[in-house]
């Protein structure tokens, strides 16, 4: 299915509750941050509008789904149609990384894409992690870049990366990443929505660039995975 303009594409962002998976999506949508946001409960919808190479715009549904173990069976209801998805964990807990596994086969077994839903893993907080580990190379020590990676790699997430919902660092990117992908995914796989819905487009072009709000700039680091 090609593009048609102003068409929608759902994505859901899921993980542990308490790592910041609203303030990643308010940072990237308002280019906000409140160091008092709420716990979600339920769910919350969000947009964002990108702008396509073949001048054809884009909106990005991003579905916003509680963390809390009760709200897991809920999130199946929410994964239908969806084009992607991006798991939240959390540099100072490892065990939110671990359970990135669990949100990740749930979503991609009531996903009609199955194993081919692009998964992204963000590891959010990175502002929180002190120096010595931002710059070791120790692929065997909790909160390093390699350490991500390989988890990853491992797990067979599509990409990772590390951010800061705090201070903005690398948020962009990470939504530039899982739109990648799901443009690739639906290259390699030409497959679309089982039925018409407004949540739901098959994205049938592989370039893309963000319509960005003003935001902070960083130097850009190495994406792992």
């Amino acid at each position: 299915m090609s593009l048609k303009q102003d068409n929608i594409a759902k994505v859901i962002v899921v993980g542990m509750s308490g790592t910041g998976k609203t303030s990643v999506i308010k940072r990237y949508t308002w280019n906000q941050f409140d160091i008092y946001e709420q716990t979600t409960i339920g769910m919350q919808n969000n947009f964002k509008e990108v702008q396509h190479t073949m001048r054809r715009k884009v909106q990005l549904r991003i579905w916003d789904i509680a963390g809390q173990d009760k709200y897991k069976s809920m999130t199946k209801n929410f994964v239908r149609n969806s084009s992607g998805c991006i798991i939240v964990c959390d540099t100072q807990r490892e065990d939110s990384l671990k359970e990135s596994i669990i949100w990740k086969n749930l979503v991609q077994q009531e996903s009609e894409l199955g194993d081919k839903l692009p998964v992204v893993l963000a590891q959010n907080k990175y502002d929180l992690l002190p120096d010595s580990v931002k710059s070791s190379k120790q692929d065997d020590l909790f909160g390093t870049e390699d350490f991500l990676n390989n988890f990853a790699e491992k797990n067979n997430f599509n990409s990772c990366i590390q951010v800061s919902a705090k201070d903005g660092y690398q948020v962009e990117e990470l939504f530039s990443i899982l739109i990648d992908n799901i443009l690739q995914q639906q290259n390699d796989v030409d497959i679309g929505p089982t039925e018409k819905n407004e949540d739901s487009i098959s994205l049938s072009y592989y370039e893309s660039q963000i319509t960005k709000a003003p935001s902070i700039y960083h130097h850009k680091k190495k994406k792992c995975c």
